[in-house]
């Protein structure tokens, strides 16, 4: 009976941590929550531990789990103590990561998520349900009650499932996305450029235009055509800046395909990557990406150790948080200036805003720091 009380604890925990892995691997689904608490953990630098979302964590323990609850009716019996001991250790494990998660929502980030309080107790309560089987010896079970005990487990896995999916189903089309507030002059101060960000065109111009691009995106590669007539036209009255927004969701080349320009980057030839892998973005495979740096003329191995080693994630996911930050939802969007726009824009679109940014300010350096107003595409 406990082992079955466990079992659906842990299948509890593992649809629980399931569906906030899915929430928390884009943020363009909507979280379904009593109140705001949801909004605010998944928002904030603890979201992540190691670079991976924590509720992989216990989509991965609660997983562990469910296979050693399954596999002990069937084990022999010199196993099953094993058997139990890694479930108690797996556990404790999970108490004491829940404790210190519980603790940050606590007295860090000020604010509860009910998805998390749920996990902590299920995890919880399996650890103490393993302490109850320790305590016990295993004793050997005749084969025909092992496949019936087996069975068993089995049925209350299909039956979870059975009702866990449907209800995953309604979760993910209900729930609201976390609100979008304009950023403060701070953090466009601090996020909208970094110093070593892209640049091209005049550091000193009045007017910066600041693209969030995907390289696998279709609009992004249609207006890459336009930007290069922007920037030639504008070349001496503003400044032009690249920042890395891939969505891996949607294009799982985009962030290799980031992390190849900034390989680039490395060997002063950034502009000339963008411009290859927006005309070549139907494919950004990793064969591709090596093809393109030998057009460029790159040094080669150069560029296969920065590629392979993994060397440009945290400049790629650097520029990921700060676009998140800066209410960056989509691609591409451009500040320019004050303005947010998100979409294509025309060259006559493009030249209106700057030419209204240029006649609304006099040449002054950080010119980046007031509050954008959203501004919807034309169509």
């Amino acid at each position: 009976m406990r082992k079955s009380l466990s079992l659906l604890l842990s299948l509890v925990g593992f649809l629980d941590s399931l569906y906030l892995l899915w929430v928390y691997i884009s943020p363009f689904r909507p979280l379904a929550c009593l109140g705001t608490g949801c909004d605010a953990v998944r928002a904030s630098a603890y979201a992540r531990f190691a670079g991976y979302p924590v509720p992989l964590y216990g989509v991965l323990a609660y997983s562990v789990l469910v296979l050693l609850i399954l596999a002990e009716p069937l084990a022999p019996t010199r196993f099953v103590r094993v058997l139990n001991y890694g479930l108690a250790g797996i556990a404790a494990a999970g108490v004491l990561f829940s404790g210190y998660l519980t603790y940050l929502e606590a007295f860090v980030i000020h604010a509860w998520c009910v998805w998390c309080i749920v996990s902590a107790l299920a995890i919880t309560l399996v650890f103490v349900l393993s302490l109850s089987d320790l305590r016990q010896p295993p004793s050997a079970v005749e084969s025909r009650a092992a496949r019936a005990r087996a069975i068993q487990r089995l049925i209350i896995v299909i039956i979870a499932m059975g009702v866990g999916l449907p209800a995953f189903r309604v979760l993910s089309r209900h729930g609201e996305l976390p609100p979008v507030h304009p950023p403060s002059p701070e953090t466009l101060r601090e996020r909208l450029v970094r110093p070593d960000s892209h640049i091209i065109g005049n550091p000193r111009a009045p007017v910066t235009v600041v693209e969030f691009g995907d390289f696998s995106c279709p609009a992004c590669g249609q207006v890459e055509a336009v930007m290069e007539e922007v920037r030639a036209r504008y070349a001496t009255r503003a400044r032009f800046v690249f920042r890395q927004f891939p969505l891996t969701e949607i294009h799982p080349h985009s962030e290799e395909a980031a992390e190849a320009s900034e390989c680039a980057a490395a060997q002063g030839k950034f502009w000339e990557a963008v411009k290859k892998l927006y005309t070549w973005q139907e494919d950004l495979s990793d064969d591709a990406l090596k093809q393109y740096a030998a057009q460029l003329g790159l040094d080669q191995n150069q560029f296969d150790r920065c590629l392979t080693g993994g060397s440009m994630q945290d400049r790629v996911r650097r520029d990921l948080d700060d676009g998140f930050a800066l209410g960056v939802r989509a691609t591409p969007t451009f500040f320019i200036g004050r303005r947010m726009v998100e979409g294509p824009l025309s060259i006559d679109q493009f030249s209106q805003l700057i030419d209204s940014e240029l006649a609304s300010r006099q040449p002054t350096r950080g010119e980046a720091t007031e509050s954008p107003s959203r501004v919807p595409s034309s169509p």
